[in-house]
């Protein structure tokens, strides 16, 4: 079929485009949909650092008897939040079960470690305050 003296299957592109286009079209979609779940989690890493940051601190500040105890319900309180949070936010994202998985195994290992080095830093200030002395 022709318009205008332009043979229309001549527009048509090689199958080699085609799939090239098309493995175009997945490498982005692909790059995308990472940026965007490194968004997400890094968004979710800053909202465990607020939460936990000054609480743990204060916690320990107050150094009662129950510190750890305290600690422990907040580290799980906030937690659930953020696994919440992320698990919504992730829904619109077709994840197999093991990348889904993996990226909240990710989030309470942060969390965890958060947790950890305010301990230390704490501590750290315990010990300065006792030479002090």
């Amino acid at each position: 079929m022709s318009v205008m003296g332009i043979d229309l299957n001549t527009l048509r592109p090689e199958p080699c485009v085609r799939e090239k286009l098309q493995r175009d079209i997945e490498a982005h979609a692909v790059s995308v949909r990472s940026t965007k779940l490194s968004e997400l989690s890094a968004d979710c890493e800053k909202q465990l650092t607020e939460a936990l940051s000054e609480p743990v601190e204060s916690l320990f500040y107050a150094s009662g008897i129950d510190a750890w105890t305290s600690i422990t319900r907040l580290y799980q309180q906030e937690m659930q939040k953020a696994l919440l949070g992320l698990a919504i936010s992730l829904s619109g994202f077709e994840l197999d079960q093991v990348f889904f998985n993996e990226i909240l195994g990710n989030l309470k290992d942060y969390a965890r470690n958060v947790v950890e080095k305010k301990s230390r830093e704490e501590a750290s200030k315990v010990l300065i305050r006792m030479k002090d002395r």
